[in-house]
Parts: C-alpha cells; structure tokens; sequence
C-alpha cells in the first residue's frame, strides 16, 4: 500500500509530500528496491521476537553480546498477556541493557545502534541511527510498540509494526520529526547533550496521555519492572505532566528525592525531556502485580487520611454495597437510571442490607440525582462522583460488588481491587473482555456480559442497552457466595 499526505510544516504553507509504505502490505524485492530500501533489513526490523533481537544485538556487540543476551528470557510471562495490542517489548529490554537502541539500517542493511532520542509528542519517541544515510525508528502510543522507520532526506515513511495505520498517526509523525529537526537548529546546545552511550542512564516520560489505565497498566508496572531489575539508580530524571494520576515518587521511594519532575501541560514535556540527559524511553510494563497495587493501595491510605479511611471502612460494616459506575458523556448504558434502581431494589429484596455507593465523573450529577430519587429510603447512599481517585480506590476495597462500565470505572473496580463484580459496555469496548483479566493476574476476574445481551451501533464509544435482569443473577450470585459481610 502506497500512499502520499502532506506534511505540515514548521511553516503552514508548506507543500512538501512525503512517501508512506506499509511494510506489511510490500510482497516483493522489486517494491523495497524501488524505493532504495533492503527488503530484508525493513522485514527484520518489523518482527519483535526474542531470537530476532538476539540477532541484532549478536550483529551489533559481537563477542561482547554474551553478557547481555541472558536478559532476553522467553518465558510464558510474555505469552499470557499478549493482547489485541500489546506485545513483549525486545527492543526495549536491549534498551534496559545497554541503554541503546538497535536497528538494521533499511537501506545498507547493516547493524547500528542509537546514537540520538527524543520524545517528539505524546505519542512517539524517535531513535536517531547514522546508517547509509540518517533514518529514524519511531515507537510509542500506549503499548510501546516499533511504529515506522522515518527517512528524514527521502521524506520517506515506512510502517512497521504497531496496528494504528491511520493517516492522522502518520501526519502526527511528520509534524512531530520536522518539530526535532526545527528545534536541533536552534537549540545546538540541547542537542548535543542528547549524544547516547552505554553508560548515561535514562530519562523516562510517564503519564503522557490521562488515561488511567494505561498510566497504572504500561507505565507504572514498567517503572516497577526497572526498579525489579536494579535499575533504579540509572533513572537520571522522570518527566510527568498534569495528567499524572498518582504520585509517582511517593509509590516508589526507592528513587532519589527530586527525580520526578512535573512540567504541567503536556505540551512542556518533549522540550523538557530532550534537555535531559540520558537515553529517554517509556518504561512499558505488561501486568500489574500484587506488589504493584500494594503500592497504590499504600499511597491511596495515605492521601485519603486516617479519619476517612475509618468512615470508609465503617460504612461496609453489617451491610453488603453495591458500586454502580455511572457514565453519561458516551458510551453508557441507555436505560442506566430505571436498570440501576431495578437491580438495587431487587437485590435489598432479597439481602435487607443493600447499600450503594455512586461512582462517576462529575458530568453524572443528573444521572446519579435521578436515580437517588427512585430508590427507597432503606437503601443507604454512598456519594464518590468526582470524588479524588484515591478515595475511590478505598472506595473499591470495600464494597461487596460492583456494576462498572469497561474502561477507567472498571480499572479501579478489577485491576486494583480484589472485588467481584459485572461489566458491560458497548460492542467494541466488550472485546477487550478476552484479555482483561490477563492485565492483573491476581485480581478476581469480572463477570462480563456478552455481545449477544447487549445492543449497540457498530461504532466505538456508541450508547448502548441491555436488560438489567443480565446483572442480577450474577450479583445475587455474588452476594450470596460472599464468605462475610465486608
């Protein structure tokens, strides 16, 4: 597939053109050769398995390689959590290792190492080669994956590996590595404190993008999994924004006083990370572990206080609540008000007990009013909307279920909880049931409900219904199993 976009430039009247190749979609030598590209060399570089990334670094360290190749374990770690996107990093454990990149040069086909990184945008970070002629490998967006390989004097762009292709990914790319070029103009000095070697430790951008998730999913286990491997005092400087959810020094105390630094708006982050010094990378991890949520769990006491943390616990006491994750903005649940009072009603029918603690960006409001004003007077109200997310966490650790839609309200009810529940959400968002209890191996499974139960639009982030009746066997099924009364 060959495609040509325009490439914004520094100056809005640009009308340069730059060539766009789908690795993927390239079949023979004579498609590569036409371009001046090495068939083999881009076809490597489009594989993330281990015995390839053994290969480059063998090609590139040579009898030195022998003492880092026994980082590249294959293991069934990996396999368990291979998502619709996420893969086994292998580029970045040879990061780890030596603090370099790796790539075959897509034009000679030669073995050369990093000797430049940048973080260009949210979404990418762009390693510099001197191969045959300067070529760039671009990873990122959330599961950290190889995206392209970016030919600065042939204004050529071949995809590689991550599965989002869109042209607006693409445009991003351009945009963002004629940004680096700009700023390498005017800024010579920053510049050459990026110069890479074996031995200048790391600059890490986390929490680029608000979503939770991914923040707790990719970024934190993968600042853990550092910290696992004694890695900790080769992280020169880690650069967040306002999008942090959590206080990432105090989750982690073994880094040095000072090594967060928060920049504000996300806008600030690339230009403050390029005058770092050290090789600059996102930590990715692959599950959140128990130690993990331990940790936020820990962080989350602290900042809620020791008299709310009292009033939360002793709210679960003699009686069973029930969490109701309420969204309103999009892909909610049609019927979520007169469905949410029929399951709540039906279960204080049959357990007395009932209580229920309301969950929810502050846009809910409404929905929330709406349904306290249908549900009977026995039925105990807990208020969490908008509440800050590490109430919400204590929150979750105490309720005795939970109806969540897929998504950040069911992060904090699955991942970081260890509380049954009920799942639903439109039909997009429902293919990520497969793989999500994958993500926290030692968290209990949620109960989804599936695709032919509910009804929705074919779009992402569609509205959607579904009877309320799917919800109560589950939640009765719950509460009756329930070994105490938390």
């Amino acid at each position: 597939m060959t495609a040509h976009y325009p490439g914004p430039a520094m100056q809005e009247q640009s009308s340069d053109q730059f060539l766009v190749l789908d690795a993927a979609q390239m079949r023979t030598p004579e498609e590569f050769e036409a371009v001046g590209l090495d068939m083999t060399a881009v076809l490597e570089m489009t594989r993330t398995d281990i015995p390839a990334e053994r290969a480059l670094r063998n090609a590139v360290y040579g009898d030195e390689a022998a003492g880092i190749l026994d980082t590249l374990k294959d293991d069934d770690h990996y396999r368990r959590i291979i998502t619709t996107h996420s893969r086994h990093l292998t580029y970045l454990d040879t990061l780890l290792a030596t603090n370099r990149a790796l790539a075959w040069c897509p034009l000679s086909g030669r073995a050369v190492r990093a000797d430049e990184s940048a973080l260009i945008d949210t979404y990418h970070i762009a390693y510099g080669f001197s191969g045959e002629e300067r070529f760039y490998l671009i990873v990122g967006r959330w599961h950290g994956r190889k995206c392209a390989l970016f030919l600065p004097s042939r204004k050529l762009i071949v995809l590689i590996n991550a599965p989002e292709k869109s042209t607006a990914m693409t445009g991003m790319i351009i945009k963002s590595m004629e940004w680096l070029a700009h700023y390498k103009d005017i800024h010579p000095d920053a510049s050459q404190s990026r110069t890479l070697s074996e031995g200048n430790g790391f600059v890490l951008t986390m929490a680029t993008t608000a979503n939770l998730g991914h923040q707790i999913w990719q970024d934190l286990s993968g600042l853990e999994l550092m910290i696992d491997q004694g890695l900790a005092d080769k992280i020169n400087r880690i650069i967040v924004c306002n999008n942090a959810k959590f206080d990432i020094g105090a989750l982690f105390p073994e880094l040095p006083p000072g090594t967060v630094r928060n920049v504000g708006d996300s806008r600030n982050m690339r230009d403050a990370a390029y005058r770092e010094h050290g090789t600059i990378i996102h930590p990715v991890g692959y599950q959140i572990s128990q130690s993990l949520r331990e940790r936020i769990w820990r962080v989350s006491r602290a900042e809620v206080g020791p008299v709310r943390a009292a009033e939360i616990d002793e709210a679960a006491k003699d009686r069973k609540l029930i969490w109701i994750n309420l969204r309103s903005h999009n892909k909610s649940w049609i019927n979520q008000i007169d469905g949410h009072v029929a399951v709540l009603e039906a279960l204080q029918k049959e357990f007395g007990n009932i209580g229920v603690v309301y969950d929810g960006w502050t846009d809910t409001l409404e929905v929330r009013d709406a349904i306290d004003a249908k549900l009977s007077p026995d039925i105990l109200r807990f208020n969490t909307v908008g509440c800050q997310l590490s109430e919400s966490i204590l929150w979750a650790n105490v309720v005795s279920a939970y109806i969540s839609v897929i998504g950040s309200g069911l992060v904090i009810n699955s991942w970081l909880s260890s509380t049954p529940g009920v799942a639903h959400s439109d039909h997009v968002h429902l293919l990520q049931a497969t793989a999500w209890p994958s993500v926290a191996p030692d968290a209990i499974p949620p109960i989804f409900l599936t695709k032919d139960q509910i009804e929705s639009g074919v779009n992402i982030y569609s509205n959607y219904d579904f009877d309320w009746q799917h919800l109560l066997e589950p939640l009765s099924e719950i509460l009756r199993n329930a070994s105490s009364v938390r």
